[in-house]
């Protein structure tokens, strides 16, 4: 009989790291799709975002960017993880 990856135990620890991966890879393009939005006269009007507001969403964005980028060099050259 064939086992699929359905059929393996995942430990909680196995969860953790691949919820974090994929995380990590979903929030900057939320971060960067919370700025195109909330700068969007089209659906936000005259609420749009201030620049003081835009400047830390862009800098909230370049560091999660860069965190990703590492973390994904890290583990391809195998120096992250457990």
């Amino acid at each position: 009989m064939q086992r699929t990856c359905l059929d393996l135990p995942l430990n909680r620890t196995m969860v953790d790291h691949l919820d974090r991966a994929n995380l990590g890879k979903r929030h900057p393009i939320m971060v960067i799709y919370l700025m195109a939005i909330g700068n969007s006269r089209k659906i936000m009007g005259e609420h749009k975002l201030g620049w003081l507001t835009n400047f830390f969403l862009a800098v909230t964005a370049l560091v999660l960017v860069a965190s990703s980028v590492l973390f994904f060099y890290g583990l391809a050259t195998g120096q992250g993880g457990s």
